[in-house]
Parts: C-alpha cells; structure tokens; sequence
C-alpha cells in the first residue's frame, strides 16, 4: 500500500497515491517538505520512524479523552463514524 511501484522505497509518488486513497490532494510543494525531511532515500523502516517522531509530544490520553467527549452529545463513550468523518470533512 505504502509502495506503489515496489522499488523497495517510498518516493513521492508513493507518497502521493498512499495519501490520495486515504481522500486527501496534496500539492507538489507539501509532497516535497514532507519528503525533504528525509536525511536520504525513505525505505518502509524510515517511512515509519519519520512517521514516529510527528506523534512524539502529543497530547495525554485525558486530553484527548476529554476532545472527543465534547463530540459524545450522548455520553455512550462512541462517536458514530459518519458523524465523525462529516466533523472532519471540509
């Protein structure tokens, strides 16, 4: 999925077609940022480290528990996925 064209690396291309299934049109000016962090070529093991080190220094699970309350109008500790996907839909 992440190796589009199975070149044992990730490129930009592969990068671009991973984000595009998931819904998201990315320019070619944030593709190359993204890819311009890399210290070289990005194998799946660097792909994950890089990946790794945008969650460091994210918000406690009391913080995020208490985000998502705020969309949990029922308080049933659910928040329906259409719903959720409208929230984060432009």
């Amino acid at each position: 999925m992440t190796d589009q064209n199975r070149d044992a690396f990730i490129d930009k291309e592969d990068l671009y077609d991973m984000l595009a299934s998931f819904g998201k049109n990315l320019t070619d000016e944030y593709l190359d940022v993204v890819m311009n962090e890399a210290p070289g070529l990005v194998n799946f093991t660097m792909f994950l480290t890089m990946f790794g080190e945008k969650l460091n220094g994210t918000d406690c699970d009391d913080v995020i528990r208490n985000a998502f309350a705020c969309f949990d109008k029922e308080a049933t500790d659910t928040i329906q996925e259409d719903y959720l996907r409208e929230l984060l839909t432009p």
